[in-house]
């Protein structure tokens, strides 16, 4: 969850945080921070559900971003829509820049170079969201690959 904190730093919030419970972890969260420091976002893929209802009783007006490629199917931007209205919650749409996005969709980046179309359409995005960040909560899980193994709080 970390952008911009120190080591040391970093090792007394993970040993902090490790014995909470998921909702007690997002409750000291918004205790500890203020809430433009921290950064919330969303795939809204089924194990983020869990997340989003804790957030939804702890600060549902804070803004949940998800990023909008340009390439979503349709039924993720209604199930979208529903998660936001039955939980109450702030999903905000983030959209790559639009001249870069246009040249992914005429170029068919996704086909022939798939690295510069995910940097386009996501990387580039969700960098500027992260800028004056501290915290960034969202919904990896240790168990998905290798590289979040050793992923601490």
């Amino acid at each position: 969850m970390n952008i911009a904190l120190g080591s040391k730093e970093l090792e007394k919030l993970n040993a902090k945080y490790e014995p909470l419970t998921f909702q007690d972890r997002v409750q000291q969260l918004f205790q500890d921070f203020a809430p433009e420091e921290i950064l919330v976002t969303t795939s809204l893929g089924s194990t983020s559900s869990i997340l989003l209802h804790l957030l939804s009783k702890v600060a549902p007006d804070h803004p949940i971003y998800l990023i909008n490629t340009g390439y979503l199917f349709e039924e993720t931007l209604r199930h979208k829509e529903h998660v936001a209205t039955k939980l109450g919650i702030n999903i905000v749409d983030v959209h790559p820049a639009a001249n870069k996005h246009q040249f992914t969709e005429e170029n068919k980046t996704w086909q022939f170079n798939n690295e510069l179309c995910c940097f386009v359409n996501k990387v580039d995005p969700m960098n500027k969201l992260r800028e004056g960040k501290k915290i960034w909560i969202s919904g990896l899980l240790r168990f998905q690959n290798e590289n979040r193994r050793h992923l601490q709080i």
